[in-house]
């Protein structure tokens, strides 16, 4: 039994997740302060500068307050997020075919919508979005692909997917009690927080993915590879192009082959990886203990 005054768990749903979202806006306003102290700025041009904005924003902006809000419950660390063992290696060549499934549908639905008319605000914001990814991509040997690896891969696939999956997630569940929605209404703030009309689909689609494994699998270490996998690649990809600011424009039959190819293989991978697994996602709303409750 807790001893601590101030548990969470004593609140209601709707209590915990106006404390969440307080957490949330006070760790972003830390890590504002952060950047305009040292500097940090996405249109400064300098890509140390535009990584080091990226790990504060990934560490204070959504590492913080995820693991704050788990603290004060309490809830162990480990217990909560579903930080399993993977039983199986081969579930790691699933993952890999389901990071290449991601891939294909993503790539095809933003070329698809990189065609449309979405107006000149849109227009603007994607090209300030271009123009931060091109300076945080700058690469020139293999110490400067790990560092970016580890800002843009590694920190996105711990620090999102504890705060989306770990604590979004199961926060919608505790309202909706019903697992789709859950998995739908935390898809749709994810690609909200991603900032980008135009790519606004292809990653809800990626959150849907991702929530998906976590609740078929109940191991948030999937998530954690899966998302890493998924960043790790398109670095990668930037990495070995002569040109990464160059428009990587395709026809759309190409583009409608990547998205009917990724669906495939994404359905057939959950669908493998869910096999053999208890689904734990029906249990998993927040603790709610009224006062005095064992």
């Amino acid at each position: 039994m807790n001893n601590r005054l101030f548990q969470l768990q004593h609140f209601a749903p709707p209590v915990q997740l106006l404390f969440f979202f307080c957490f949330f806006f006070v760790a972003n306003l830390l890590q504002l302060g952060l950047n305009q102290l040292l500097g940090l700025n996405a249109a400064s041009g300098n890509s140390l500068l535009v990584l080091g904005m990226m790990s504060s924003n990934q560490l204070l902006g959504f590492l913080f307050p995820a693991l704050v809000f788990v603290w004060l419950l309490p809830q162990p660390v480990t217990d909560f997020f579903h930080f399993r063992k993977i039983e199986k290696t081969s579930d790691l060549l699933i993952l890999l075919i389901l990071a290449l499934g991601t891939l294909l549908l993503v790539l095809g639905l933003a070329e698809m919508i990189q065609r449309l008319p979405l107006g000149q605000m849109a227009d603007e914001l994607q090209a300030q979005l271009k123009n931060m990814e091109s300076s945080a991509l700058q690469m020139n040997s293999v110490a400067e692909v790990i560092l970016r690896i580890i800002v843009m891969a590694l920190l996105p696939a711990i620090c999102e997917e504890l705060f989306f999956r770990g604590v979004l997630q199961r926060m919608f569940y505790s309202f909706f009690k019903k697992p789709l929605l859950s998995i739908v209404a935390t898809a749709l703030v994810f690609a909200l927080f991603h900032a980008s009309w135009y790519n606004y689909l292809p990653i809800m689609i990626a959150g849907f993915i991702l929530g998906f494994t976590y609740f078929y699998t109940g191991n948030i270490w999937y998530n954690i590879i899966l998302h890493f996998l998924v960043n790790g690649t398109q670095i990668l990809v930037a990495f070995f192009q002569e040109d990464t600011v160059a428009e990587s424009s395709f026809p759309l039959t190409f583009a409608t082959g990547f998205i009917l190819s990724g669906l495939v293989l994404c359905f057939a991978a959950i669908r493998q990886l869910r096999k053999g697994k208890q689904i734990s996602g029906l249990n998993w709303s927040l603790p709610y203990r009224q006062p005095g409750q064992n």
